[in-house]
């Protein structure tokens, strides 16, 4: 659908032709052995990637999980402001009530500064 779209825009430039040429390339490098980017005489290990180093791959790990708790942080954060300021929320058109009574204004702040930080 995607290429589809994208050749009748193109179409309206005049680069219906480069299009086609790409679909038909893209079609046919799908099928099995046609336009190998490796050669049957290049040997496939040397196209591997190179195995990252141990703490290489514990800092990525590490990284990775950081930018989970972060997102999840951000949504935390989000609902605890709004309710914090005593505002419902809703969910798919169901309105959920603050579950607890309205921060003081300075502790509403301090959750408003915590979210933007981590927001970013």
């Amino acid at each position: 659908m995607h290429d589809l779209v994208g050749a009748c825009v193109r179409r309206e430039r005049g680069e219906l032709g480069l299009e086609v040429a790409a679909l038909l390339a893209g079609k046919a490098r799908d099928r099995p052995g046609a336009l190998d980017p490796l050669p049957s005489r290049v040997d496939r290990r040397l196209a591997a990637p190179v195995a990252a180093s141990g703490w290489v791959e514990v800092a990525s790990k590490a990284m990775h999980y950081l930018l989970y708790v972060l997102l999840a942080a951000q949504a935390a954060l989000g609902f605890v402001l709004r309710w914090s300021g005593n505002e419902a929320m809703s969910f798919f058109g169901l309105p959920i009530p603050p579950p607890f009574a309205p921060f003081s204004k300075s502790a509403h702040q301090l959750v408003g500064e915590a979210h933007n930080w981590v927001v970013g």
